[in-house]
C-alpha cells in the first residue's frame, strides 16, 4: 500500500503510525495465545489430562472459525475490486523477498491457505512458495499460530517426566520435520510465543507495596504503547519483534501479579457473554 504522507498535520501523523503497526500487534497476540493456549497444554500434560483428539478440535476449531470467513469474504472483496478496476499489479505481486511469479489469488493458493502453508516453501514442490490469498497479507499471522499449536505439545510432551524413550524421540523426530518444513522465520517467530507460555514458571512481580504495584501497573502499559509505535519502523527486523515479545511479556506478568482487584460484576459478565 502507498503510505500516508505524515506532513500533512497530526491526524495523519497518528492515521499513519497506527495503520503501520499490524504487525506488532500479531506479536502481541503471539505472547498472549502463547499464555492461554501453552498454559493449557502445560496444566493438561501436568495433570494427566492431555488428549490429542480434544485439544485438535478445539484449536482447528478456533482457528477455522476466523480463516474460512477471511478467505470467503476476501475472495469475493478482490473478485469485485479485480471487476470494477481490473486486475491492477496489487493482485500479482508477490510478498517482499520472495521470487515467485504465480498470482496470489488463484485455486492452489486458496488451498494452500486453507491448509495453513501460506508464507512456506513446501520443500516436495521444488521450493514453490504459498502465497497469502489474494490481497489478505495478515493471513501469515493464521499460519503460524496454527503450528505454533501443533510444535509446542510436542515440546511439553519430549521435555515431561515420566515418558517413555520412544515416545520423546518420537516427539523430537516430529519437533525437528516440523521446524524444517516451516523455516526459521516462522520458526524464530515462535520465540515471542514461547515467552507467553513460559510467563506461568515466572515468580511473582516483587512489588508488595501498593504504590509499586501501581507505578508498575502503569509503566508495563506505557512501555508496550511506546514498544508497539517505535518498532513499527522496524517491522521486519527479527530482533524489534523479540524484544517486543519481551516487553509484552513483562506487562502480562506484571499484570497478572498486580491486578489484584476484584472485577465488576457487571464487567464478568459482559466479558463471558461476548
Amino acid at each position: 500500500r502507498a503510505p500516508i504522507h505524515t506532513h500533512g498535520g497530526l491526524l495523519l501523523k497518528v492515521l499513519n503510525v497506527v495503520g503501520n503497526i499490524g504487525h506488532q500487534w500479531v506479536i502481541v497476540f503471539f505472547v498472549m495465545s502463547g499464555y492461554l493456549v501453552g498454559g493449557s497444554v502445560l496444566r493438561s500434560v501436568t495433570t494427566g489430562r492431555w488428549s490429542w483428539r480434544s485439544y485438535l478440535f478445539a484449536r482447528m476449531t478456533r482457528l477455522y472459525m476466523v480463516l474460512l470467513p477471511a478467505l470467503l469474504l476476501g475472495g469475493l472483496l478482490d473478485l469485485y475490486s479485480i471487476h470494477q478496476f481490473g486486475k491492477a499489479d496489487f493482485y500479482t505481486t508477490v510478498d517482499p523477498g520472495h521470487e515467485d511469479p504465480s498470482p496470489n489469488d488463484s485455486l492452489p493458493t486458496l488451498v494452500g491457505n486453507s491448509l495453513f502453508l501460506q508464507t512456506i516453501k513446501i520443500p516436495l514442490m521444488g521450493g514453490a512458495f504459498v502465497q497469502s490469498f489474494g490481497s489478505n497479507q495478515p493471513l501469515w499471522s493464521l499460519c503460524n499460530e496454527f503450528w505454533y499449536y501443533m510444535a509446542f505439545p510436542l515440546l511439553v510432551l519430549l521435555l515431561a517426566k515420566g515418558r517413555s524413550w520412544p515416545t520423546r524421540a518420537a516427539c523430537a523426530l516430529s519437533l525437528g520435520v516440523l521446524i524444517w518444513f516451516v523455516g526459521s522465520r516462522i520458526a524464530l517467530l515462535g520465540i515471542p510465543w514461547l515467552m507467553g507460555a513460559l510467563i506461568t514458571y515466572l515468580p511473582p512481580f516483587p512489588a508488595h507495596h501498593k504504590v509499586l504495584r501501581t507505578l508498575a501497573m502503569v509503566t508495563a502499559p506505557l512501555l508496550t504503547a511506546v514498544g508497539i509505535a517505535t518498532f513499527g519502523k522496524y517491522m521486519r527486523l527479527l530482533n524489534g519483534d523479540l524484544t517486543l515479545g519481551v516487553i509484552v511479556t513483562f506487562l502480562l506478568w506484571v499484570t497478572l501479579s498486580c491486578a489484584t482487584a476484584p472485577l465488576p460484576s457487571f464487567y464478568i459478565k459482559l466479558s463471558t457473554r461476548m
